[in-house]
């Protein structure tokens, strides 16, 4: 460790999903770093080694309660703790991070103070989340600050791409029974039972099975469709979706199918002509890219609707989108879009207060820019003491790394997994991490 670095503020970032959250963290890391702060990222299989090595005087959070409380106890303790949620954290004025049940109340059991206390801000999308958090008291004023979500901080490319005879757009999100880990159906439906019964008393699992088999139907329909129609489809896996299931679609259809797994979601939308999509956040940045959203939501009403969580989990923005009510009105649309006759969406201006409210956008500052400042704030008035940096926890953190990457040899499933899913040990380098697209540069 260098002399400089040893007096440097030093702000741990844990990053949930890689494939998910990463190029939202590197526009954080960099915010951060220009204000000669050093950082350091961490996921949920690291976070433990590091934390006690780096020391940091911040931690910025995906979630609330992403660790038991006795780990947070130490961690509030020594350091700062803040909020930056990420999708699956929050679903408007929803918070599936407090275990909500659909009627907006804590399950028994789950208590504010379990975690609010600890945290030192919370940086909220927009204002619509703030009344929320306000309003049912899980925050206190001063914990709540309005800064947009890192994620749409990239430069939009729309108006300047040529999207005739481009892929044809497809957002997967079938994570409820494909898993990045592999884990078995009776893995998934053990982690989901109700405390002795049978059934949940709203949705149980089993609806979310059903409601992922109907759309995977529907994708092998279009598919089948666009295979006899010359047209090609680029899929973009869920972030929590297990990429070798995939292999089947590229056997089945070798022709017309490819697929993107890069993190940044504005490489892929440069790709497309259209987005078809069912419910996904994905939705906001394909807009922003000018990009025409095609929801099949009206292709799998009727039995579709009995089995899904519609107050919980739909987005309400799905009602400004192109809704198709049969394949030969999907089929039209499609083929506007190649042919660059599709506008983005139907109406723009029902969105766009929509997004302002619930991602505070347009805005003249990046969501990275606001947080990191808010950062610094926060170190400013901080009267925390973090221990300092010891040479033992530094050789706990090497023999760790050592064992995670023999584990890594000796078993070819954690070493695919960890690559697919997790930001393990190997920080990349600047021309890699996505800069080009940010817009705060």
């Amino acid at each position: 460790m260098s002399q400089e670095n040893s007096h440097k503020n030093r702000v741990l970032i844990y990053v949930d999903m890689r494939r998910r959250d990463y190029t939202t963290a590197t526009y954080l890391k960099h915010e951060l770093e220009k204000l000669d702060l050093e950082v350091k990222f961490a996921s949920r299989y690291t976070v433990r080694w590091i934390y006690p090595y780096f020391r940091p005087h911040v931690i910025i959070s995906s979630h609330c309660n992403m660790f038991e409380g006795p780990l947070l106890d130490q961690w509030a303790r020594e350091c700062e703790i803040v909020v930056a949620p990420v999708e699956g954290a929050v679903v408007e004025d929803k918070e599936l991070f407090l275990s909500l049940t659909e009627d907006g109340k804590f399950h028994p059991g789950v208590r504010v103070n379990d975690f609010a206390p600890r945290m030192t801000r919370y940086y909220s999308w927009g204002e619509r989340q703030k009344r929320w958090l306000l309003g049912e008291q899980v925050f206190q004023d001063n914990q709540v600050v309005v800064t947009g979500y890192p994620r749409f901080d990239i430069k939009y490319q729309g108006g300047i791409i040529d999207r005739k005879n481009l892929p044809i757009g497809f957002l997967s999100s079938f994570d409820r029974i494909s898993v990045f880990d592999n884990r078995s159906v009776f893995e998934l439906v053990d982690g989901q039972r109700p405390p002795k019964n049978y059934y949940f008393s709203n949705r149980n699992v089993e609806d979310r099975y059903w409601c992922a088999v109907a759309h995977i139907r529907l994708l092998f329909e279009l598919l089948d469709r666009c295979k006899e129609q010359g047209r090609k489809v680029l899929i973009r896996p869920h972030p929590n979706e297990s990429l070798r299931d995939y292999d089947y679609l590229k056997k089945t259809y070798p022709e017309n199918v490819s697929f993107c797994t890069d993190p940044d979601m504005g490489r892929f939308l440069e790709q497309v002509s259209s987005l078809v999509v069912l419910n996904s956040t994905a939705i906001v940045d394909a807009v922003l890219h000018k990009v025409p959203v095609i929801c099949v939501e009206e292709l799998l009403r009727g039995r579709y609707q009995e089995h899904f969580d519609w107050q919980e989990v739909r987005k309400k923005y799905l009602d400004h989108l192109w809704r198709p009510k049969s394949d030969v009105e999907l089929d039209e649309l499609l083929g506007k879009a190649q042919r660059g006759e599709l506008k983005c969406l139907p109406q723009q201006e029902p969105f766009d207060e929509f997004i302002q409210d619930v991602y505070n956008l347009p805005s003249d500052h990046t969501a990275a820019y606001l947080i990191a400042q808010d950062v610094l704030k926060t170190l400013g008035e901080s009267k925390k003491e973090q221990k300092p940096r010891g040479t033992l926890a530094g050789l706990l953190l090497f023999l760790r790394i050592l064992a995670r990457l023999g584990r890594n040899l000796v078993d070819r499933e954690t070493w695919r997994i960890d690559r697919d899913y997790h930001l393990m040990f190997r920080e990349p380098p600047a021309e890699e991490t996505f800069l080009s697209n940010y817009r705060g540069l």
